[in-house]
């Protein structure tokens, strides 16, 4: 059998004849990332009622059961080890539940009042479109020939069925404006105040200022002075963004998810490069109204906790906190005609997805993207992109 494989030459791309046709991959594309939004929103919904026992939820599996979505990942994840060679090692639960055990929570007769406020449409409705998109999901899954009909079917079902999901994950992850520093609410008088010599809290809102984002810029510590020379190696602190969740259940219980992002590098007035990282930790704006003081109470302890954990590695550079690592970071030195600058590979900074990460870390996120079903490079829980970075 002579597989011909796709090839690129200057950034197009060039398909064999013989491959299926363009729709078939129009379908796969959408069913992908609309299943996986799905299961994002599902999450964010159950979360933000249910706090630490939202994987307790018991929707009809595939095969006929009532199970909680615990129980039925555990039992796909078992299965999934058996062949631990392929792919790559997920541990969110939602990561294993169908579309079609999705659908079957949103529509259940238990949770539907919880999901009601994002469908505009009647719940009948609204579960046939999804039904529909599910079928043709299923015709593709095991193989069956589909038509270009079917492809503008879910994407007319998708549009309809999911605007009030796209509004939903839309605001929840572009919450860019600052909250005014003149609020007079007492949680951002809690929130506000806190703060310590390596880390600086930045708060962020959506526009309909349902969702409350808490950035932490934390300041990495340089522990040993680098050589000189145009190329060097820096040896630094790293926070690991996964351990505040696992180490603060409070954080864990209220928030409804964290992710991580390692700024571009600056440069101080010695010209030597100041390593960042940051993580932001999002709340629903009730979470933060009703539990302000026992939140910002538990982020003072995390800060304390990084300040004392930076110290330690710093006094003892081989020493590992909780929180607190040591990597190593390389940096190149450009020279302009009128200035020069640090260029840095900082993935060493970053903390992939581990086997027993929580569902609230999502890693990193695409900030810049205002079309989250349509053009995120990567869903929450996914250790890796899916598609090309279109923000730059």
């Amino acid at each position: 059998m002579d597989w011909k494989s796709a090839s690129t030459k200057d950034g197009k791309v060039s398909i064999p004849d013989t491959w299926l046709f363009l729709h078939y991959y129009e379908a796969l594309n959408i069913l992908f990332r609309m299943e996986n939004s799905l299961r994002v929103f599902v999450y964010v919904v159950l979360k933000n009622r249910f706090k630490e026992k939202w994987a307790e939820t018991t929707p009809q599996t595939a095969e006929g059961e009532q199970s909680t979505i615990t129980a039925t990942a555990a039992r796909r994840i078992t299965q999934a080890k058996g062949f631990g060679y392929l792919g790559y090692e997920i541990a969110s639960p939602l990561m294993y539940l169908n579309s079609g055990e999705l659908i079957q929570i949103i529509c259940s007769e238990t949770y539907w009042s919880l999901f009601k406020p994002f469908f505009r449409g009647k719940k009948e409705i609204i579960k046939n479109k999804l039904d529909e998109i599910g079928s043709v999901r299923n015709a593709l899954a095991h193989f069956r020939p589909l038509k270009h009909d079917d492809v503008e079917l879910i994407k007319q079902n998708v549009k309809h069925a999911f605007l009030g999901i796209e509004q939903c994950l839309e605001e929840m992850t572009q919450t860019h404006r600052v909250v005014p520093t003149n609020t007079e609410e007492q949680w951002y008088k809690n929130l506000i105040t806190l703060g310590s010599s390596r880390c600086t809290i930045n708060l962020f809102q959506d526009r309909a200022e349902q969702w409350l984002r808490i950035e932490i810029d934390y300041q990495c510590a340089l522990l040993a002075p680098p050589y000189p020379g145009d190329y060097r190696s820096f040896h630094v602190t790293k926070l690991i963004s996964p351990a505040v969740i696992k180490s603060f259940p409070k954080i864990a219980r209220h928030c409804t998810f964290m992710s991580e992002n390692v700024p571009f590098v600056t440069v101080t007035k010695d010209n030597t490069p100041e390593f960042r990282k940051e993580i932001s930790v999002v709340f629903g704006k009730t979470a933060i109204i009703e539990h302000h003081t026992e939140i910002s109470d538990e982020i003072g302890n995390v800060l304390l906790q990084i300040e004392t954990e930076t110290e330690l590695v710093e006094k003892d550079a081989l020493a590992r906190g909780k929180l607190i690592d040591s990597t190593r970071v390389s940096a190149s030195l450009h020279k302009g005609p009128e200035n020069q600058w640090w260029s840095a590979r900082t993935e060493s900074l970053r903390c992939e997805f581990g086997q027993d990460d929580p569902s609230e870390y999502w890693g990193e996120t695409d900030v810049f993207v205002s079309d989250f079903i349509a053009e995120s490079t990567r869903y929450p829980w996914m250790p890796s992109d899916i598609s090309k970075d279109i923000s730059f």
